[in-house]
């Protein structure tokens, strides 16, 4: 049985959190599992079927997220998103706290914050919930986009704005305070964006990924001014920016790469230069940085394998 590995993401305790999905017979299903990052080694195949801590579903997992170092969001491909909470008295170690179907498609992305009731979810129905997890239920449903929505990011430290983008090509910038919430930006990219981030360290940083593999950096203050580097060859499934402003990206031509920014002297001038690139076995589906170190990220595929990679961040500074 091959398992395709989706999603990944470290919490504030270090502890990993893996979506898997897989075909059985005529329909997809899938679980999900939880590891500590000290029982990975480098490029070790990791069986979630042989998981302690995992849970099944009928359905295909297309997106889990940590909402707290104890609490889990799932997006399924059945349109359901679901709140799990970590439970030893439970059988399968989950205790289900919400589950609700509210969208008519494949759920397709999920944003959370840390330690904050307020969630994202997106689907291929292009529509956008805005969820109430304290409430268990959807507070707010946007229609802006056309087709599938491909990413959602909400803006660091603030629950009121985020970015989402779609197969409609468009990106849009949020701010759910306002009458009319939503800007659309032209990101000037060849291809629909299909991912989108932010850098907790400069604020006022995007970065977007599209279809065809291009990487695209923008600054909210003038989105005009914009770089755009072709950094893959194919589709860039997820972007994740570190706090020294690497930029992680994975694509289905089956690599992962950072990317550096480089400010040279002439002012206003600013080039993306490619200082770390590694191979899969197929298309590689997600990467978290660890937040407890700056030079550590891990990447999983649907090859079965996460691997860890290390930046040597003193080379990269010219040290």
């Amino acid at each position: 049985m091959d398992e395709f590995i989706g999603s990944i993401q470290f919490n504030q305790n270090g502890d990993l959190l893996l979506s898997s999905s897989y075909l059985t017979f005529q329909s997809w299903t899938g679980f999900i599992g939880v590891l500590p990052k000290s029982d990975i080694s480098n490029n070790s195949k990791i069986l979630l079927s042989k998981l302690r801590i995992k849970k099944k579903f009928h359905s295909a997992p297309s997106v889990a997220r940590w909402t707290t170092n104890e609490s889990i969001l799932i997006g399924n491909d059945s349109g359901d998103v679901e709140l799990l909470n970590l439970s030893e008295s439970s059988e399968d170690n989950f205790e289900v706290v919400m589950s609700k179907c509210q969208h008519d498609g494949i759920v397709t992305c999920l944003d959370t914050k840390f330690d904050s009731n307020l969630a994202l979810s997106g689907s291929d129905d292009a529509t956008i919930k805005v969820w109430d997890l304290n409430e268990s239920m959807s507070k707010h449903t946007y229609r802006a986009h056309d087709f599938s929505i491909t990413s959602l990011t909400f803006k660091p430290n603030e629950t009121d704005c985020f970015i989402s983008t779609s197969q409609d090509y468009k990106s849009l910038l949020w701010d759910t305070r306002k009458d009319k919430p939503a800007l659309n930006f032209k990101h000037n990219l060849t291809g629909f964006p299909s991912c989108s981030a932010m850098s907790t360290n400069d604020l006022n940083m995007i970065v977007l990924g599209s279809e065809f593999g291009e990487l695209g950096v923008y600054d909210v203050r003038n989105l005009s001014q914009n770089m755009i580097r072709k950094v893959h060859d194919r589709l860039i499934r997820q972007i994740k920016i570190n706090q020294k402003n690497l930029i992680a990206t994975v694509s289905e031509d089956c690599t992962t790469k950072v990317s550096q920014v480089v400010k040279p002297s002439v002012l206003n001038e600013m080039d993306l230069k490619t200082i770390y690139s590694c191979k899969h076995g197929d298309y590689v589906t997600g990467i978290d940085w660890d937040l407890r170190n700056d030079s550590e990220f891990v990447t999983c595929s649907w090859d079965g394998f996460v691997k860890t990679h290390l930046i040597d961040l003193k080379m990269q500074n010219g040290h």
